[in-house]
């Protein structure tokens, strides 16, 4: 893809973190309850996420499907006009009565010059009670596009929202345009809690690791830091020849002195030097935007490094330490030595240094002095 359609990730775009196990698309909700959830979100894609948030396909309109070329999902034209429609339904326990001051939050991709809109039921604040037949379908603008062919975020506030299923399908809201459109991610806040999730700065030994800005930035998502693969791997010292990828199987391998790493995207298992852990990921790597991002804590622990993290009131800033070769831990499976000592087989008793080991049970003894010449 050329460089001038590689989205750009905004950093609101780490509403990601948000995520964590869903529903498939078009599925319906679950028993869970939402009462006491900040958020409800949706991520779109060949599989949707839904956490509170349901995409719903339309009879006549609302139809979608997976983008092959941007990642999410891409409108399909309107049978009949040219308004191209996504319908979302939020989970009952997650609204009172239908009421709501909530603010909406829309990660899409920046195609052609014309605008975004959300069209929801509002009702006069003077009657809340108002029947369903009473209710106002209200238009407001998200965004008037600008063809960058970025992937950005925007955010309006509803003060006067009814989410009462009156929309095609039973939903309670839909984004829509008049051209292409395709959406990564939807998300809904409670109004009292609209602040941006914070973005994610990472550090190696005291330096920041710079992200090319036209490509994904590092962001959270089932409580795991992923990054841009090829930008982590060459700042942690694995050169590009280093790197393979293999289309067929979708696994990518890094190499970087005695360890060689192999990840599957989408794929929990993962082989350290041929071999695979037993224990999974539980964030594989994926791809987004066209890009492949891998778990920044578990490829970097198995290159040697510490991890750390911290929060301010800005931002989320993950720092990564060289540590020196001889703390590095054992692979796993190995007995561990003090410096200067030998390794023994396990169940034997270490000795010092120039005592001959002796079987377990019994005391070291001093080497038999030999005869001088």
């Amino acid at each position: 893809m050329a460089n001038a359609r590689r989205p750009l990730l905004a950093a609101a775009a780490v509403l990601l973190l948000m995520l964590s196990a869903g529903t498939a698309f078009g599925a319906a909700f679950g028993t869970q309850s939402y009462k006491n959830a900040y958020t409800v979100s949706v991520t779109l894609g060949q599989s949707d996420l839904a956490e509170g948030l349901r995409l719903v396909e339309g009879e006549k309109d609302g139809n979608t499907q997976p983008s092959t070329e941007y990642g999410g999902r891409q409108s399909l034209p309107n049978a009949g006009g040219l308004e191209r429609y996504f319908y979302f339904d939020v989970h009952d326990s997650f609204i009172n009565g239908g009421q709501n001051k909530v603010a909406i939050s829309v990660v899409y991709v920046d195609l052609g010059l014309t605008p975004i809109y959300i069209e929801y039921d509002a009702y006069d604040p003077l009657r809340p009670e108002a029947r369903t037949e009473d209710l106002t379908k209200k238009r407001v603008l998200v965004v008037n596009r600008k063809n960058t062919q970025a992937v950005k975020t925007e955010t309006i506030e509803l003060e006067d929202a009814r989410f009462l299923g009156t929309q095609a399908g039973g939903a309670d809201f839909r984004i829509y345009s008049s051209d292409e459109l395709v959406l990564w991610n939807v998300l809904v806040w409670r109004k009292a809690h609209v602040d941006p999730p914070k973005p994610v700065r990472v550090v190696l030994d005291g330096e920041p690791v710079v992200f090319d800005p036209n490509e994904v930035q590092p962001f959270i998502q089932n409580g795991r830091t992923l990054v841009p693969m090829r930008a982590l791997f060459n700042a942690l010292g694995v050169s590009n020849d280093d790197i393979l990828w293999n289309n067929e199987t979708r696994t990518v391998e890094a190499k970087k002195g005695k360890v060689t790493l192999s990840l599957t995207i989408d794929d929990a298992t993962v082989k350290v030097n041929g071999q695979p852990l037993v224990e999974p990921l539980d964030q594989p790597a994926t791809v987004v935007a066209g890009r492949t991002v891998v778990p920044l804590r578990f490829v970097a622990t198995q290159f040697g490094l510490s991890v750390g993290f911290a929060e301010t009131q800005t931002e989320r800033v993950v720092t990564l330490t060289t540590i020196p070769p001889e703390l590095v831990p054992p692979t796993p499976g190995t007995v561990p030595t003090t410096p200067g000592t030998v390794p023994t087989t396990p169940g034997t008793v270490p000795t010092t240094p120039g005592t001959v080991p002796t079987t377990p049970g019994t005391e070291p003894t001093q080497p038999t002095p030999q005869p001088k010449p």
